[in-house]
């Protein structure tokens, strides 16, 4: 099983593993993954001639045998090296790599530099400040676009705090990470135009709404310098959220509250869209209490003022980023 993101990725399974994690992030910015990945050319910039490209190994695949087989192909390390490019909300083109972990400290790096400087010069490699690639590709006298920049969410103490606490773990009945929930939800919030503190309590309400992580997070405030709005907004969160929790029967005439601050009506809209659209993909047609939880999720989204026509939108939207 990969990690969420593992920069010590050695095959392309697990490359495309890393790279589909960070289609989400990029997506924050308006920028879209191509979900291909090419195996880098050892002879020459083949971009920039009339050659053909080498295979296009489609990410779609999810089996060890295309790694393997791919891997089999290639005669050298740097053919071992994959890139794959990403399109930015102008509709330019731009170029991200990854360089096994067994093929790292070889030279691979300079060799593959000096082999496309002049296509990353004119296209710069997109990046993000967790990648800690900037100021490698700067020492070489290369541009760089850092999609985090100015410490924008997916670079915030709330987003690291989060990705600190969730790591790697999976949803036991989805195998989906958790980190997909906050990742997906800040989408939702960034689509609806929310601001970026109420952003940052969405991102760490996991780690307040239960009693025993709420005795937990005390001590995290100050150490990752949490500012006091965010913790107000997901302290809030936390309880209108509580109110109703899945209850045991469900009713269209449930009446339950919301919140008089606006930004955190927000961040339950992002989390119900995201919960409901994975419960649609993974429990709608097999969850024993299947009925009741499609309405309980319908209730929340009418009772936040969210159409089921939104709905599917933003689902519909999510889906083409993830799948």
């Amino acid at each position: 099983m990969f990690p969420r993101l593992d920069a010590d990725a050695s095959s392309l399974v697990s490359i495309r593993s890393y790279y589909e994690v960070r289609a989400l992030q990029a997506a924050y910015y308006g920028w879209r993954w191509s979900k291909t990945l090419e195996p880098v050319h050892e002879l020459e910039d083949t971009k920039d001639t009339e050659q053909p490209l080498p295979t296009v190994v489609s990410l779609q695949s999810n089996t060890e045998d295309t790694a393997k087989d791919a891997d089999k192909s290639a005669p050298s390390p740097l053919s071992c090296c994959y890139e794959t490019s990403f399109i930015s909300p102008s509709g330019s083109v731009h170029y991200s790599f990854f360089i096994p972990v067994h093929f790292r400290r070889q030279g691979v790096f300079s060799r593959l530099i000096e082999l496309r400087r002049s296509l990353y010069t004119q296209q710069p490699v997109v990046t993000i400040q967790e990648c800690n690639l900037a100021s490698l590709l700067s020492k070489h006298g290369l541009p760089v676009i850092s999609l985090d920049g100015d410490l924008r969410i997916h670079a915030s103490p709330a987003y690291a705090l989060i990705s600190s606490q969730y790591g790697s773990k999976r949803a036991r009945r989805t195998n989906i990470f958790y980190m997909h929930h906050i990742d997906e939800g800040l989408l939702v919030m960034n689509w609806r135009g929310c601001s970026e503190l109420a952003q940052q309590a969405y991102a760490i309400h996991p780690l307040l709404q239960g009693d025993a992580e709420l005795l937990e997070f005390e001590a995290w405030i100050e150490k990752h310098h949490i500012h006091p709005k965010v913790f107000i907004l997901a302290m809030e969160y936390r309880r209108v959220a509580n109110v109703y929790l899945s209850p045991k029967t469900v009713d269209e005439s449930d009446v339950f509250e919301l919140s008089c601050l606006q930004e955190v009506n927000e961040m339950l809209v992002a989390d119900k869209v995201q919960n409901f659209k994975d419960f649609l993909r993974c429990h709608a047609g097999s969850h024993p209490e299947r009925e009741r939880l499609d309405l309980y999720f319908r209730n929340w989204l009418k009772r936040l003022g969210v159409s089921m026509h939104q709905f599917y939108s933003y689902k519909q939207k999510l889906e083409e980023i993830t799948q």
